[in-house]
């Protein structure tokens, strides 16, 4: 799947198959929805998805921000359902649902809103997602991400900061933070002998361009393996990250 946060009704979520034989066959229809900001697939079960977006203050005015999707036959998505979670602007690149798909953490970095500097904690064994905790002091959150563990990573870009989350029954709660420069996007390893393995681009001040290596080694423990630096020039700034499944 492939988000846009257009404004028009060709924004929203387009599915891309790959064939057996290889090649890229987009779905025709997509889900058209205005300014989505992260969606994220419910674990084990493909058919269902967590999106934040459409809010929107302008014609068709929407204050829904939070939807659940659920796969069309043809593998393209629709709304099941919409709720209004947040009373103001939300802004992130990824929100995470725990393994056992019970709960969720949604950033929201927005330096233009109310409820900015704020990660939600969702619960999503109900009908529809409840809010079950607010944290605080998370200027500029931008990415949730989960090992399998339960180890939950929320990435802070302008204070250089990574909080780590754990749940031990009582709901996610921070339990640390890692200081890197300028951290937005990361990938976890979920198999084989990397299993907890953190990619982590990041950018300092001082030393530049950097590839930051992390593992789990146990629920709400990660530790430092490398930090690998990258040539100087604007061209070696990373950004995305990913890993295959």
């Amino acid at each position: 799947h492939v988000i846009t946060r257009d404004v028009d009704e060709d924004a929203g979520v387009y599915t891309v198959a790959i064939p057996c034989g290889g090649g890229l066959e987009p779905v025709p229809e997509h889900l058209s929805l205005r300014l989505v900001n992260g969606m994220t697939l419910f674990p084990g079960d493909p058919d269902r998805a967590l999106l934040v977006g459409g809010q929107a203050v302008f014609e068709p005015v929407d204050a829904d921000d939070t939807r659940l999707l659920t796969r069309r036959p043809d593998g393209g998505w629709a709304q099941a359902a919409a709720f209004d979670l947040w009373g103001d602007a939300v802004d992130l690149t990824g929100l995470a649902i725990h393994p056992d798909g019970h709960t969720a953490l949604v950033p929201n970095g927005s330096s233009f809103s109310d409820e900015g500097a704020q990660v939600m904690a969702l619960d999503l064994t109900g009908p529809e997602p409840v809010e079950t905790a607010r944290f605080m002091d998370m200027q500029d959150a931008r990415q949730a991400r989960y090992h399998r563990d339960g180890t939950a990573f929320v990435t802070r870009l302008e204070p250089g900061r990574i909080t780590v989350f754990l749940d031990e029954g009582e709901g996610p709660e921070p339990v640390t933070e890692l200081r890197y420069g300028l951290p937005e996007d990361l990938a976890v390893v979920q198999r084989g002998a990397l299993d907890g393995v953190v990619v982590l681009p990041a950018v300092s001040p001082q030393a530049g361009s950097q590839l930051v290596t992390l593992r789990v080694s146990a629920p709400g423990v990660v530790d430092e393996i490398e930090v690998k630096p990258l040539p100087e020039g604007s061209i070696y700034i990373p950004g995305s990250v990913a890993v295959a499944p």
